[in-house]
C-alpha cells in the first residue's frame, strides 16, 4: 500500500513521536481529541514547560490539515469512529489522549500507544515514571478499563515496548501481525 492510499490516521496524542509524519499521508484523514487538540495548538504554548514533547512544525501541520478539512476532532471517550473502531480517553499521558479499540475478526485489540508505555506497567498496573501521565491513578484506571475491552490481555499493544516483536509473528522485519 503507497502512502497516498491510507485513508485515515488516528492521533493517540500530539507528541512529535506520534504525530510527525502526517504529511506523508496525503489524502488520509486525521482523528484527534478535540481537548488534546486545543491543548496542543494554544495553552501548551503560553507558559514555558507545558510544551514539553511537543514540536512547533507539528502545530502548523495540524492547523494546516484543520484548515484543509482534514482533520477530524473527537470530542470525548467511547466513540466510535469508523465502523468497528472506538477510541478511549483517561489516561492523561497528554492533556486528553486516545487510546483505540479495533474490532478485528473475532479480537478487539486495544492499541494503547502511550497510555501504556510498556508490558511491565500493564502487568503490574503501575503508572509510569513521573511526566509520563498527568494523571497517575487515571493512568491506572484506563489500564484496568482496557483489560476488560480487549478480547485477551495480550491484545492490549503499548507504545513503547518492543517485546510486540517476540509475542506476535512476524511479517517482516520490524513489523508483525497482531493474531
Amino acid at each position: 500500500m503507497k502512502s497516498g492510499e491510507i485513508t485515515d490516521i488516528i492521533v493517540s496524542h500530539p507528541h512529535w513521536d506520534h504525530i510527525d509524519g502526517l504529511s506523508l499521508f496525503p489524502k488520509a484523514k486525521v482523528w484527534m481529541q478535540k481537548l488534546d487538540y486545543e491543548f496542543f495548538v494554544g495553552s501548551a504554548w503560553q507558559k514555558p514547560g507545558e510544551a514539553g514533547g511537543y514540536a512547533k512544525r507539528d502545530v502548523i501541520n495540524t492547523v494546516n490539515l484543520n484548515l484543509a478539512g482534514r482533520l477530524k476532532l473527537i470530542d470525548g471517550d467511547d466513540k466510535e469512529i469508523i465502523k468497528g473502531i472506538k477510541v478511549y480517553t483517561g489516561s492523561k499521558h497528554t492533556y486528553n489522549s486516545q487510546y483505540v479499540l479495533v474490532q478485528a475478526g473475532k479480537n478487539r485489540v486495544v492499541i494503547a500507544s502511550d497510555n501504556i508505555w510498556t508490558y511491565y506497567s500493564l502487568q503490574h498496573l503501575v503508572p509510569p515514571s513521573q511526566g509520563g501521565t498527568l494523571d497517575p491513578a487515571g493512568y491506572v484506571k484506563a489500564m484496568k478499563r482496557m483489560k476488560t475491552l480487549a478480547s485477551d490481555v495480550k491484545f492490549i499493544i503499548p507504545g513503547h515496548d518492543g517485546k510486540q516483536l517476540e509475542i506476535f509473528p512476524k511479517v517482516a522485519d520490524g513489523v508483525v501481525e497482531i493474531r
